[in-house]
């Protein structure tokens, strides 16, 4: 029995995000880098140096940039980046305005995107930077359509086990991984939760995230599996300055502060460094051992549970190959050799 709605929403999340591991996975994706030469060509200009642009007030000017954030790709990491280097930027008359949308305050964001007069939206309307953790069609919402972007892409089996290890006690009740998606296959994951929100949160991180993250268009029963991949395989070529992995993460820091020399590590003139810390790790306590121990995960998923991650993320893995791709190609673009590993 549906209960208030709830069921209906998880089964509707469950089967537009699912919708790959119950195809045949050997259907086409359309190539997106059909001529690299000419790619990396536009690649150049595209990661070509620029700094903020202030006022004759020495007001940075609105929505200059902003940093898409998928949980669990190292995305704290570099928003603590980006925080530094706006802090040494700053250090005049105006401090430069940073705001930070998630998603994971459901509450909070959803009172964000739906009420015209949240308390977010000056905020929101008036920074220069933002660290936007939810669907790129949301950015364009608040009209930073046109503005600079970053994103890093993980591998789909490394972040969804890394937020399994993040969440194990809160979002996945102590249970195995291929237990809690047996619960979404077998549409009983509601029973777990007496919150909506924290159910749709916690699935949401396990189906295809970070293609759905990529999504210029709301999600809808008529938006297939070939839309999804397409408009997300499109949007990762064209909408960012820079595509970053975070199992490159360095390099990924070296080619944004490249682009953005606001946010390189050091800066002529200026003592302060912004360094890539370690940010976010998983609990060293998860309480889901015996008398609320730790219980000692693994740092990599066993053969079955991988198997079962790829089935239930065939998009995010195609998304992935793609954005592999596309770091090589920045790398050919910025001249960039094995060297700088």
């Amino acid at each position: 029995m549906l209960r208030n709605g709830f069921d209906a929403i998880i089964l509707f999340l469950c089967a537009t995000l699912i919708v790959t591991a119950r195809v045949g996975q050997e259907e086409a994706i359309p190539q997106v880098f059909d001529d690299e030469d000419a790619f990396v060509k536009e690649l150049e200009q595209r990661m070509k140096p620029r700094n903020l642009v202030f006022d004759n007030n020495g007001k940075a000017e609105p929505h200059q940039f902003f940093h898409l954030h998928h949980m669990k790709t190292g995305g704290t990491s570099m928003d603590h980046v980006i925080q530094c280097g706006l802090s040494r930027a700053g250090t005049g008359a105006h401090a430069i305005p940073y705001y930070s949308l998630s998603e994971c305050s459901r509450a909070s964001y959803q009172n964000c995107i739906s009420e015209p007069k949240a308390r977010c939206r000056p905020s929101v309307e008036s920074s220069a930077v933002m660290s936007y953790c939810a669907p790129l069609f949301q950015t364009n919402q608040f009209d930073w359509q046109d503005s600079d972007a970053i994103t890093v892409i993980r591998n789909p089996v490394d972040r969804v086990w890394s937020m399994f290890r993040f969440e194990t006690n809160s979002c996945y009740k102590c249970m195995e991984l291929k237990d809690y998606y047996a619960h979404i296959d077998n549409g009983t994951v509601t029973g777990l939760y007496t919150s909506p929100d924290d159910a749709i949160n916690c699935v949401a991180q396990l189906l295809n995230h970070q293609t759905r993250n990529l999504l210029t268009s709301p999600m809808s029963q008529d938006f297939t599996e070939e839309d999804q991949t397409e408009e997300a395989l499109y949007n990762l070529r064209n909408r960012f300055t820079v595509v970053g992995l975070t199992e490159q993460l360095p390099l990924t820091a070296q080619m944004i502060g490249y682009s953005f020399p606001w946010l390189a590590e050091k800066v002529e003139g200026s003592s302060s460094e912004c360094g890539l810390p370690h940010a976010n790790a998983s609990p060293t306590n998860n309480y889901c051992g015996p008398d609320r121990t730790h219980w000692d995960l693994p740092p990599h998923p066993d053969e079955e549970t991988r198997r079962i991650i790829e089935e239930h993320n065939q998009q995010d893995m195609r998304l992935y190959e793609a954005a592999v791709q596309h770091f090589e190609l920045q790398r050919r673009a910025l001249g960039w050799g094995e060297e700088t590993d």
